[in-house]
Order: structure tokens, then sequence, then C-alpha cells
């Protein structure tokens, strides 16, 4: 900048849309003017650029974090409908164990019921063979046929 004249500057100023430069009439000053001006845009750029890398890492950063809720609700989901699963697995389990219980209630019932029958079974059993066991005295027996006799001829 220093090797160009005052019109070169003024032509520069025009081209890069910097204003104000027509004050200045010695090169110097335009000079301080230009430097000042680009400094400042260069300022304003490079705040452009931080504020623009700012909104970047910002945005990446609520992009994960909303990926990580998602993830986490994902997750909350799977171990509730596991949870719910194992529920229901444990209900069926129940309601099979019950019902096996009841069934070998009725089982137990069912054998206690035939034990007892087969128990009246043998005392009549035991009953009767010790009445047909028994000797029927020679009274006794008459008694029988004079009652047999008397059925038939009535």
């Amino acid at each position: 900048m220093d090797s160009k004249t005052l019109k070169e500057m003024h032509t520069f100023c025009r081209d890069n849309g910097i204003k104000g430069f027509s004050k200045f009439k010695k090169k110097q000053e335009l000079l301080n003017f230009i430097n000042n001006e680009i400094s400042i845009r260069d300022a304003q750029l490079a705040q452009q650029l931080f504020d623009s890398e700012n909104s970047y890492m910002k945005k990446q950063q609520e992009e994960k974090k909303s990926q990580l809720e998602e993830e986490r609700r994902i997750k909350k989901l799977q171990k509730e409908k596991q949870l719910a699963e194992e529920k229901m697995m444990k209900q069926k389990q129940d309601e099979e164990y019950k019902k096996s219980l009841e069934e070998d209630l009725k089982m137990m019932e069912a054998e206690k019921q035939k034990a007892i029958e087969e128990e009246e079974q043998k005392k009549y059993a035991e009953e009767i063979d010790k009445k047909y066991a028994q000797k029927i005295s020679n009274e006794d027996l008459q008694a029988m046929r004079l009652a047999r006799i008397a059925r038939f001829t009535q």
C-alpha cells in the first residue's frame, strides 16, 4: 500500500467498498484510514467466523444431546417392554403352577377317596368272610331251613 499513489488508494477504496475515504487528502492519513478499515473488517470477519463456528458447535452439541436423549428413551422403552414381558411370563408361570397344584390336589383327593373305598371294601369283605367262616350250629341251620320252606310254601 505504501508504494501506491493517492489516486490508486482512492480507487482501491472504491473497488473494496470502503466509505469515507474522500475526506482524506494526505497519503499517510488515507493509508492509516485504510489500514484501520481493513483491520475493522478483519475483526468483523473474524467475529463472524467465530460466531459461525460457535453456532455450528452449539448445533452439533444439541444434535448429540438430542440423539442421546432419543437413545435413552429407546432404552427406557425397551426396558419397560422387557419388564412387561417378564411380568406376563411370571403370571403365566404362576397360573400354570396354580393349575398344576389344583390338579395335584384333585389327584390326591381321588387317591384318598380310592384308598377309603378300598379300605371299606376290604372291611366289608372281611365281615363277609367272618360271617361265612363261622360254623352254623345245627339249630340255626334247622331254623334257616324252616324259614326258607315257609317262604316257598306261602
